[in-house]
């Protein structure tokens, strides 16, 4: 079975650079770290690392995906926007339906998460994503 093609971003770097480049202490997370920004610091692995996971599912690449998911979503749950926190659930929800895993408890994560904050435009963009990826999702 092919892998599914999507869509590719116009990224200067493919996946095994920037899995190099985030292994590494970058000039920006060292300054962060110098000068006590620890917050911010914070939130610039979460975003780096989430966008990460955009590159592995581009790449079919979805048991890394799920596994980095995780570790996000495990390592940063206090820390996490509910936008953030959808993001993951939806990429859950895009590897599982890929690796012809259930994905029954991301459904319902992701719709307690929708009846929390109902907000239409985020929810939007989330359902945009799993089309994209040929998730049905209703």
């Amino acid at each position: 079975m092919s892998k599914p093609q999507y869509h590719k971003r116009h990224s200067p770097f493919n996946l095994t650079t920037l899995l190099v480049i985030t292994s590494t202490e970058m000039p920006l997370v060292l300054f962060l770290k110098a000068n006590h920004y620890e917050r911010d610091m914070t939130y610039l692995k979460i975003y780096f690392r989430l966008n990460l996971t955009s590159l592995y599912i581009e790449d079919g690449a979805f048991k890394e995906c799920l596994k980095e998911l995780e570790t996000i979503h495990k390592k940063y749950q206090n820390k996490l926007t509910y936008q953030t926190l959808g993001f993951i659930i939806c990429r859950k929800i895009i590897c599982k339906h890929h690796l012809k895993m259930n994905y029954t408890k991301e459904k319902q994560q992701f719709y307690m998460l929708q009846q929390l904050f109902n907000d239409e435009q985020v929810f939007k963009v989330f359902k945009q994503e799993l089309a994209l990826h040929q998730v049905e999702f209703d």
